[in-house]
């Protein structure tokens, strides 16, 4: 009779600074959304030796982040070798990304206990805030004059507020240079034009502070576009009209600490 030993093993725990979040595209090829590359890449299969079992085995790497950078960079890895070639040719593949994201679905339970009431009182000042949009466009709408007065609205705004304030987590916000919400917008992107890694030119895109102004930066030639320009970024080769019949994808984003409390 065979037997068949099933080996358990403690898993091993190590910490690890990081700079950027690395996303291999030619990895992630039934990947749409950038949340969803993210996730898997953070958790890979690789192979190595185990010395329980004296032999190669396969082991599952999972990866969570413990503490939110103020600046997040996330970096789109689109070249792969083609032996063929012999280049480093480029994935076309459309990848679409937010200009806001919430990055506490990549975090450890530790850290997304700490951000959950804060998501909740983001969406209630959120909330707040298209409420108070809605009444000044119907105030204009009816030719309604603007007054001292603090409207319902306005106060809902001013409470949401407050409340976010102070359900940041404390040891949250007293560690300089941490995200203590979760929560980013999209503040630069990065674009490369060319089919292979040793050819090509790079293109910056960056907002101007907290309006929505965005403008392009190449070389010396820095012009303003539309936000739209900046969601059709996201590959696909020739739908990017924007630069003729070449190819600008995105090698890296840049997302800044979002929080929106005004004083």
């Amino acid at each position: 009779m065979q037997r068949c030993f099933l080996v358990l093993m403690c898993p091993e725990i190590t910490h690890q600074y990081f700079l950027l979040i690395a996303f291999p595209v030619s990895t992630c090829l039934d990947v749409n959304y950038l949340h969803n590359g993210i996730l898997e890449s953070l958790d890979q299969k690789i192979e190595k030796n185990s010395v329980t079992l004296g032999r190669s085995a396969m082991y599952t790497k999972s990866q969570r982040i413990s503490r939110l950078p103020a600046y997040l960079t996330v970096n789109f890895v689109r070249f792969f070798w083609k032996p063929t070639e012999q280049v480093k040719a480029k994935i076309l593949r459309k990848v679409k990304f937010p200009f806001d994201l919430d990055a506490s679905q990549f975090c450890t339970t530790e850290l997304q206990a700490k951000l959950t009431n804060t998501k909740l009182k983001l969406r209630e000042l959120d909330t707040a805030e298209t409420a108070l949009k809605r009444r000044q466009r119907l105030d204009k709408e009816a030719g309604r004059m603007e007054t001292d007065d603090v409207s319902d609205e306005q106060k809902a705004v001013q409470d949401a507020q407050v409340a976010l304030e102070e359900s940041l987590d404390p040891e949250l916000v007293q560690d300089v240079g941490c995200n203590p919400s979760g929560q980013y917008e999209l503040a630069a992107v990065l674009t490369h034009i060319g089919r292979t890694a040793d050819s090509g030119h790079y293109i910056g895109w960056a907002k101007k502070g907290d309006t929505d102004e965005w403008y392009k930066y190449d070389d010396d030639k820095v012009s303003q576009v539309q936000k739209d320009d900046i969601m059709k970024l996201d590959g696909g080769g020739g739908s990017l009209n924007i630069f003729g019949d070449d190819f600008g994808l995105v090698p890296s984003l840049l997302w800044k600490f979002l929080m929106c409390v005004e004083d």
